[in-house]
């Protein structure tokens, strides 16, 4: 479950208490200095402080989600819904900069976005500048994610400003401005590092002046109503991330390292994965402890550099604190730069990481095992239907050797280690029923993709010797393909002539639209081509085979009148001659297909024939909305009236079986068993 709605849930639990016992939770859980009395009420509020903290803290780790133009578009669709289109949208005014305007705030771009342009207004653009009118006082600013993430728990709260539209609000304290927290957002995102300032007189009802490198913005505030309590929404929160973790490096002197920690182990003995080490001397003291290491430069599956440590005690258990993942060489990670600088620079020279022994070694080692037999079950699973000579069962098995060694380096004969919990340590015979209905399901598709994989060779192979490439023709080139008719060849490496692609691209795609499955498989080509003025030039695209285009030719037509139809952010009159030119390939193709040794290259449906297949598709589909009519008990007399041992009707009995299967699984195999016994 999500932490917001973790929280929203406590919140609903919150508003079915007594009117008195809700008001109390909600006072108690305003405030961070709530003593702790040790009752329910104050134990729920301190619960939900501890949420609202973490959902705080989380978003304001989360940096660079939306950027500036996100921000500038989030404040024109507020524009789009104001009457003076003239005034409000975006511009670009006397100066050379860009304004964009909602009419509730707005913004003067240094550097211009790709907006779409409007009218504006000068008089819109004297309100921007308005900070240079006047006396000002500065407004302390909060962080965006201190914005986001107070809008995300008002949400949760359903705390909605009193206004007549319920918006929520951020509040700069009592006589300063109260605005509209999602414009305050966007203000944040679109002049980021901005400085602020209100007008000295008329505080509560002045607009807030933003002001960067990246332009000026203003900030219109909202009127609260003589009844609303005033108070500075920024001391809700916790304090802002680059303070967490900001504590004072403890005092050590490198020449104080206890004796028997070696100055560097990488200096002396390489570390490797399993091994028990201690760091020391770090700048954060939370950073200094215990550890084993988990992976390692080169270990298979691990594809970083550094080496991951994780936490332990001495006495050999595994940490399972929030923080108990670090890496070595030391990294700091935290919004401040000065603070990560620091830190870093501090760790680089002083901390050290030396071989260290702990009490019980089985704990890692179990810890191992189970990485062993879960690197074990991938290999497995994959095995089934790549076979064991694929990369990602080699990989799993090179994992699984790894961890297997560890485990018996680090608990010799003689040590036991703690057993792993079996996810389900007692099966019913319904999951194991539906175990070995997926296997035999892997087999087959397994079977059918082998199939696949040696008649598209034999197939391809002999098109490719009816019609071969001829000098002068384009060749077009396979990149690579989803469809097993082309496993057998290398990325890039199967060249095909024009009457080849169309033959063998044409049949794949009309054999996968005609499957029952549904779906495409993407095919990517590359055709290259030499003009007559022996200039070298070339295409890329994609085939959708099961998209039923019609041929290499045909599908190169469709995208050109696709492109010709949608320019996207191309100039019309450039799309239309990339049309062209795709067009021209498509003729040239086309010339190259003509019919070769009296053999049809390319054809195109009869019109009656496609009619006929349009209404064998919509009869499958009408069968299947009438089948969903039928209630679970005539699904099932439906079953019974099926031999469970006449091989001939078995499939009708397994298609009813599927539907009431997708509908309620356990009275599916209920009836199942009865019906394979001859109980039903």
């Amino acid at each position: 479950m999500k932490i917001e709605k973790l929280y929203e849930n406590l919140n609903t639990y919150v508003s079915t208490l007594e009117e008195s016992d809700a008001a109390t939770v909600k006072k108690l859980a305003a405030d961070p200095a709530a003593p702790a009395l040790g009752d329910s009420l104050t134990l729920l509020a301190s619960i939900l402080r501890e949420v609202r903290a973490e959902i705080a803290t989380a978003k304001a780790k989360s940096t660079g989600r939306r950027g500036i133009l996100g921000a500038a578009r989030r404040l024109l669709k507020v524009a789009e819904t104001m009457t003076r289109k003239d005034f409000f949208g975006a511009w670009t005014g006397k100066d050379g900069r860009q304004y964009i305007c909602s009419g509730f705030h707005g913004a003067a771009l240094n550097e211009p976005l790709d907006l779409p342009e409007s009218a504006g207004g000068e008089m819109v653009e004297v309100e921007i500048l308005g900070s240079r009118r006047g006396e000002t006082q500065p407004l302390s600013l909060p962080t965006a994610s201190q914005v986001r993430s107070h809008i995300k728990i008002c949400k949760a709260e359903k705390d909605f400003f009193c206004g007549r539209k319920g918006h929520i609000v951020w509040d700069f304290g009592p006589g300063l401005p109260l605005v509209n927290a999602q414009y305050l957002l966007d203000m944040l995102e679109l002049l980021p590092d901005a400085c602020a300032v209100c007008h000295t007189q008329n505080t509560e009802i002045s607009p807030i002046y933003f002001t960067c490198a990246a332009g000026d913005g203003v900030l219109l505030p909202a009127r609260p109503p003589e009844n609303y309590t005033r108070e500075n929404t920024a001391n809700r929160y916790a304090p802002a991330p680059e303070e967490i973790h900001q504590e004072e490096p403890e005092k050590l002197n490198p020449q104080e390292t206890p004796a028997d920690l070696t100055p560097n182990l990488q200096e002396d003995k390489p570390m490797k994965t399993g091994d028990i080490v201690q760091i020391s001397n770090a700048y954060s003291k939370s950073y200094n402890g215990l550890y084993f290491v988990e992976h390692s430069p080169g270990d298979p599956g691990w594809l970083g550099t550094d080496y991951s440590l994780h936490r332990i005690t001495k006495a050999g258990k595994l940490s399972t604190s929030k923080y108990n993942t670090h890496f070595w060489p030391l990294r700091t990670f935290s919004n401040n730069r000065e603070y990560t600088a620091k830190a870093d620079a501090w760790n680089a020279e002083h901390a050290q990481i030396a071989p260290a022994t702990v009490k019980d070694l089985s704990q890692i080692a179990a810890h191992f095992q189970q990485k062993a037999e879960g690197a074990k079950k991938y290999a497995d699973h994959y095995a089934w239907d790549w076979g064991e000579d694929h990369p990602e069962v080699q990989r799993g098995r090179a994992c699984q050797a790894l961890y297997e060694s560890i485990v018996h380096r680090l608990c010799p004969e003689g040590i036991e280690i703690p057993s792993v919990p079996e996810e389900n340590p007692t099966e019913s015979p319904e999951e194991i029923a539906r175990q070995i209905a997926e296997r035999e399901a892997a087999e087959k598709r397994r079977a059918e993709v082998e199939r696949q994989i040696q008649e598209g060779r034999a197939y391809i192979e002999k098109i490719s010797q009816q019609y071969p490439i001829r000098p002068g023709e384009p060749v077009v080139k396979i990149r690579w393909s989803e469809h097993p008719a082309f496993y057998s060849w290398n990325d890039d490496s199967l060249d095909l002539s024009p009457a080849a692609a169309e033959i063998v691209l044409g049949r794949y795609d009309w054999e996968r639209a005609e499957e029952e499955r549904g779906g495409y498989e993407k095919t990517k080509f590359l055709i290259t081509w030499t003009d007559e003025a022996d200039e070298t030039h070339s295409y890329e695209g994609r085939y959708d085979l099961g998209d039923n285009d019609g041929g290499l030719v045909a599908h190169i037509r469709s995208f050109a009148a696709c492109r010709r139809k949608h320019p996207y952010n191309t100039a019309p009159e450039e799309a239309e001659e990339e049309a062209k030119g795709i067009e021209a390939l498509a003729d040239r193709l086309a010339a190259c297909t003509a019919t070769v040794a009296g053999d049809v290259v390319s054809f195109t449906w009869a019109p009656w024939l496609e009619a006929t297949a349009q209404q064998k598709r919509k009869s499958i589909q009408d069968l299947h909305d009438m089948v969903d009519l039928l209630t679970d008990e005539q699904l099932e007399e439906a079953i019974r009236t099926v031999d469970p041992k006449d091989s001939e009707k078995e499939s009708v009995a397994k298609y009813f079986l599927q539907i009431l299967f997708q509908r309620n699984p356990k009275r599916a195999l209920e009836f199942f068993r009865r019906w394979r016994s001859g109980e039903a």
